[in-house]
């Protein structure tokens, strides 16, 4: 739906003639993040680094020959955000016609020049989360290290809640079944460069919530009296956007849990779905949204089928 939207947008643009003096940039700022495809290597690879397209008018092209090659030669380099930024600079700089980058930039580099063949992407500022130059090798869910990782997993997750000052309010989460183990190895010509971490990616099931997250812990290899795993970056869930619903106290849902309740939750629903289906782009009844859909994710995902 949303693809249509935004072709009928352009086309609309291209049409008007505003294409003609116009320099776009089009960009996501995550791919999928709660649904099954976000689970695969893909879909994490898609949800960490979104497509991004550049386009600049063709009487521009003729006015810097040089530059469509430049940019045809940088869609097989390494890029950020960071990029983006230092293209943007150029464009308010009129600054089209160097052929070199700037030697004081220190993480981000114009679009406009050659970006290095290698480049890492600690260079590129690219957090340890984001960073596709690695290797990543299954390990058995049941591995002792696994297990352990996952149990210091959890305890961050409670310690979120309790600096939050939500406790009171929330079910402590516990651990409920351990989806995924993976050992990842940075390349190092590519990736961050050796920082003495062992590092593990896992996939949870956690409950009450019933949810999905998706966390990167670390632990010091040359230290042996940091023997505690660390959070690299956040932990992520994947498989509904809230499941809240799941999560707050007893108490506090039972007004769902009644007759009426669960007639206001039905009135909800159908809310919800006329107002999706007239149309996508209203974003009023989003708490609703986000209940319903986080409900039907936990419920139809087979792991909490039984539950």
């Amino acid at each position: 739906m949303a693809d249509e939207i935004y072709a009928k947008f352009f086309r609309e643009m291209f049409d008007q003639g505003f294409f003609n003096k116009t320099i776009v940039f089009f960009f996501g700022d995550h791919g999928h993040r709660f649904n099954e495809i976000r689970q695969t290597l893909i879909g994490s690879f898609e949800e960490h680094n979104p497509m991004f397209g550049l386009w600049f008018p063709e009487w521009f092209y003729e006015q810097h020959p040089h530059l469509k090659g430049v940019l045809r030669y940088n869609t097989d380099r390494y890029s950020s955000t960071f990029d983006v930024h230092e293209t943007l600079k150029d464009i308010l700089n009129e600054e089209y016609d160097t052929p070199v980058q700037n030697p004081k930039l220190k993480r981000g580099l114009s679009l406009l020049r050659k970006l290095p063949e290698k480049r890492t992407c600690k260079q590129a500022g690219v957090p340890d989360r984001y960073c596709l130059c690695k290797e990543e090798n299954p390990i058995d869910v049941g591995n002792d290290t696994v297990v352990e990782a996952a149990e210091s997993t959890i305890k961050i997750l409670n310690q979120i809640l309790n600096a939050e000052n939500i406790v009171n309010k929330c079910h402590k989460i516990v651990l409920h079944a351990i989806l995924d183990a993976t050992s990842i190895d940075y390349d190092q010509n590519w990736g961050q460069g050796h920082d003495h971490l062992n590092k593990l990616k896992l996939i949870l099931a956690t409950k009450p919530n019933k949810a999905i997250f998706e966390a990167i812990l670390g632990k010091n290899i040359l230290n042996s009296t940091e023997n505690e795993w660390t959070l690299v970056g956040e932990i992520e869930r994947i498989i509904g956007k809230v499941l809240s619903f799941y999560a707050v106290d007893r108490q506090i849902r039972k007004q769902f849990e009644t007759k009426s309740g669960t007639e206001k939750l039905k009135r909800m629903v159908n809310k919800v779905s006329v107002s999706r289906r007239k149309n996508l782009l209203n974003r009023v009844n989003e708490p609703f949204i986000i209940l319903i859909e986080s409900l039907a994710a936990t419920l139809l995902h087979p792991l909490f089928q039984n539950e």
